[in-house]
């Protein structure tokens, strides 16, 4: 999650939220994390974001994009982004 907030200071967009969610897996090897990222910028500082996202070691998979305008030009965007990733050790808690 902390790498969002990297990104997005070095990118200069406007994080609204980022929303982490753990699911398991199909079998207990491993376990999911899904996350959903509010942003908002100019179609070159979100370009940017995406390109550090997809260029990360985290490797991370990008499920979504949406881009909507927030002014009549469409100089000012929102980013809907959602992404995941496997963590190779299964979810603690109930099985």
């Amino acid at each position: 999650i902390s790498a969002f907030d990297r990104w997005g200071r070095a990118t200069n967009i406007e994080l609204g939220s980022i929303k982490p969610q753990w699911k398991r897996g199909a079998t207990n090897r491993y376990s999911q994390l899904e996350c959903r990222v509010d942003a908002t910028g100019t179609l070159t500082t979100l370009s940017r974001f995406l390109y550090e996202v997809e260029k990360s070691p985290l490797e991370l998979r990008v499920d979504s994009v949406e881009f909507t305008s927030r002014d009549e030009r469409g100089d000012k965007l929102t980013l809907g982004l959602l992404v995941s990733g496997l963590r190779l050790t299964p979810l603690e808690g109930r099985q």
